[in-house]
């Protein structure tokens, strides 16, 4: 029971699907950080806006102290762990780029559930946790090179998180709950270098490191993109996803890793 408890107890920052820091990579002209999608040409003076959704099939290993105060423990959890429980997700992001001045955000949203239902003397009992995310990242930046192949980026802007866990085990009549939430801000720091092979296929590399709330954190992601047609586009890559937060009997600790594919629409 102790060992069920602490395994979904740690999926309050798990944010399936996502990546990019999420959705990383980026339009030679679009400016996505998230996406490596070559766009459509925009004159100099106009927005350029880009919004994408995609998805990350996250695997976690790390160190965990949620609920309720106790000893941290040591998790490793495959995708298929994860996608077993989850309730939902949504990964949505939105990039603009104006001449050289780019402009990032992205949400991800994660609820998960668990439960166990067990006979206490001859009673019927249950035990259940609930388990939400909410990582939102918010940049902006200048695009130092900007040449026909090739461009690099460099942003900052702040990310924010928002994990709440609540457990609760009922013994006909009897119930009890516990909750345990957790939010904090990191300012972060980053560049983008994207390189376009084609009109149509470019590769992107994109990194980010920050502070504040938490010790540390670091986010990094490659991938491939391909724009289809004048404004839709896909894209696929591998993201991995440190943080590592520590509050008093409160601990996070954890490596996010995997694959992400999306697809990106224009105006």
């Amino acid at each position: 029971m102790t060992s069920r408890r602490h395994r979904f107890g740690i999926f309050a920052g798990i944010v399936l699907l996502g990546a990019a820091s999420s959705a990383f990579a980026a339009d030679r002209g679009d400016a996505a950080p998230l996406v490596p999608v070559v766009p459509v040409p925009a004159p100099e003076e106009t927005w350029v806006v880009g919004v994408h959704s995609y998805a990350w099939a996250t695997s976690m290993d790390g160190r965990f102290r949620t609920l309720p105060p106790g000893q941290a423990v040591k998790v490793h959890l495959g995708f298929a762990d994860i996608l077993d429980d989850l309730d939902g997700a949504l990964m949505v992001s939105l990039d603009a780029r104006r001449g050289r001045f780019v402009v990032f955000s992205d949400v991800m949203v994660s609820r998960l559930s668990a439960g166990k239902t067990f006979t206490a003397q001859g009673y019927p009992g249950s035990v259940s946790l609930a388990s939400s995310s909410v990582v939102g990242l918010a940049t902006a930046g200048y695009r130092i090179v900007d040449e026909p192949t090739l461009a690099v980026d460099l942003l900052g802007g702040v990310r924010g998180f928002a994990l709440s866990n609540t457990i609760a085990v009922a013994v006909a009549p009897f119930g009890l709950s516990y909750g345990k939430d957790r939010q904090w801000v990191d300012a972060v720091a980053g560049a983008r270098v994207t390189h376009a092979f084609t009109d149509r296929l470019s590769v992107t590399a994109m990194g980010f490191v920050g502070t504040g709330g938490a010790r540390y954190e670091w986010d990094l992601f490659g991938g491939v993109g391909y724009r289809f047609g004048e404004r839709i586009g896909g894209f696929a890559g591998y993201r991995a996803f440190k943080v590592d937060y520590e509050r008093g009997s409160y601990v996070y600790d954890a490596l996010q890793y995997g694959p992400v594919v999306g697809m990106r629409v224009s105006f």
